[in-house]
């Protein structure tokens, strides 16, 4: 067989065994087992050195086998189905908060609880609370706007953005929409760098975009309403929208014009229950920076501003004029900052943050000198799934050492936690995700409940004092004021 060909009479049997449509089977399957082991590295690898989990991608709903012993493992149709035994006890604590060195941090605050809970006309106390993913969903916020405006009076649920943003959520109030983009200060890219007292802001050219709200009688507060504000953006290249209230049209609004400049407009209805819709016409773009739903009763308004994926520093790309303006708009008598997650995913210097974090306080207290500052400090996260991440402490002082130099008042977050691995026993009793990073709805609740009631018993001190005071001056020869009710 001098050609050789395969299959002839006489051909070797090992010859036949190499040549064919086997040899191709054989080398494809080596390559793509050698791509999959080379990914399966990069990806351990990268996790590792960024202290993540390491389990494999999956879908959201389907538990691995990290999940299958603990409760509350994110959201798992089968969980309510499974046994599982009882969670370990969390070692949390109601960490007092720390003042600066010869004051009340919260002093100006603490003033306009008094004023609401002495029930004096127009007597409404505003919080605005800015943060990262924690706050998004307002799992945290909702539970202190529900603690307060129970014990203090409900002025309305507050701010909201105009679209929904990824994660974006509001206990207590129906949001529903469509159709619009966003810019805001985790990104970055507005020229301009107006983004709204959130830093962030709806945008949207398209015909049907569309935002809609309403109170109702089952929600735990906020039901009623009497005053729907818009805040948007008047420029050369606007467009045009439409607002209606309960479904009716009550203005059409064109916010084309020949200069830039912000505008604030209000609808005013009976108190009581309201549905206030947003309705994008095109003819331009037009750029909503937020609205807020609220009433004219003695009461607070605790607005809750999350940035998804945000440093605090990136609040420091808003315009230092345009953010004093909002901040007027929204005359919060306390501005909290919690913020912490992201910074411990960094790799930048902590040695850099401070200067940042100072200017941006000093900028915040510049728009409104008369309102508190607190900060919070960041929620503890695992590390390589055993440890606290290293990162977490060093922010945590570096936070609270810019917080009382300048004059605000801080609570220490981890500490209230637990402490060190806190997170690993948060996770174990269900009350964070997978990720061992962020809360879910039942941890963002219990976390809020340890912040508000430390607030509260920071007021009652400060109160205590206030009265001792006062009977002293009256003792003196002054009149006793009236004691304000609980």
């Amino acid at each position: 067989m001098a050609d050789g060909f395969p299959g002839e009479p006489g051909e070797p049997r090992e010859r036949l065994q190499v040549t064919g449509p086997r040899v191709l089977r054989e080398r494809t399957a080596l390559a793509v087992g050698c791509f999959l082991l080379m990914a399966s590295a990069l990806y351990v690898g990268h996790r590792l050195y960024q202290g993540m989990p390491v389990d494999p991608p999956r879908p959201k709903f389907f538990p691995g086998a990290a999940d299958r012993g603990l409760r509350g493992a994110g959201p798992l149709p089968m969980a309510a189905q499974q046994k599982y035994s009882p969670p370990p006890p969390l070692k949390t604590t109601v960490q007092v908060i720390e003042d600066p060195p010869g004051r009340n941090g919260l002093e100006g605050f603490f003033k306009a609880l008094r004023r609401t809970a002495l029930r004096r006309p127009g007597a409404i106390t505003r919080v605005c609370h800015w943060g990262d993913s924690q706050i998004v969903s307002d799992n945290i916020t909702s539970t202190i706007r529900y603690r307060l405006q129970q014990r203090f009076g409900d002025a309305g649920h507050g701010f909201l953005m105009v679209g929904t943003p990824p994660s974006y959520l509001h206990s207590d109030v129906w949001h529903w929409a469509r159709g619009w983009s966003f810019a805001g200060v985790a990104q970055g890219y507005k020229r301009d760098h107006w983004y709204g007292v959130a830093g962030l802001h709806a945008l949207s050219s398209r015909f049907g975009a569309v935002s809609r709200y309403r109170t109702k009688e089952s929600y735990r507060v906020g039901r009623h309403v009497s005053l729907f504000q818009v805040s948007y953006l008047q420029h050369p290249l606007g467009g045009r929208f439409r607002l209606k209230v309960d479904g009716e049209v009550r203005q059409t609004v064109n916010t084309r014009a020949a200069e830039k400049r912000e505008v604030l407009l209000e609808i005013r209805v009976p108190d009581g229950v309201h549905g206030f819709g947003v309705l994008n016409l095109g003819f331009g773009q037009n750029r909503i920076f937020g609205v807020a739903l609220e009433r004219r009763v003695p009461g607070v308004i605790y607005d809750s501003l999350g940035l998804k994926g945000a440093q605090m520093h990136d609040l420091l790309r808003n315009d230092p004029a345009h953010w004093a303006r909002q901040i007027a708009w929204r005359r919060p008598d306390l501005m909290v900052l919690g913020f912490g997650t992201n910074e411990s995913y960094q790799e930048i210097p902590i040695r850099r943050y401070p200067p940042m974090w100072s200017k941006l306080i000093r900028r915040m207290r510049k728009a409104r000198p008369q309102a508190s500052c607190l900060v919070l400090g960041p929620v503890d996260r695992v590390h390589l799934r055993r440890f606290s991440h290293p990162r977490t402490a060093p922010l945590r002082d570096a936070m609270r050492k810019v917080a009382l130099a300048e004059g605000c008042a801080f609570w220490d977050t981890f500490a209230a936690m637990g402490g060190d691995k806190a997170a690993l026993r948060w996770r174990k009793a269900g009350l964070m995700w997978g990720d061992l990073a962020h809360m879910n709805p039942q941890g963002g609740k219990k976390l809020g409940g340890l912040l508000v009631q430390a607030i509260i018993e920071h007021y009652e001190a400060w109160l205590q004092r206030a009265k001792y005071q006062e009977r002293r001056r009256g003792g003196e020869g002054g009149m006793v004021p009236a004691s304000p009710g609980r």
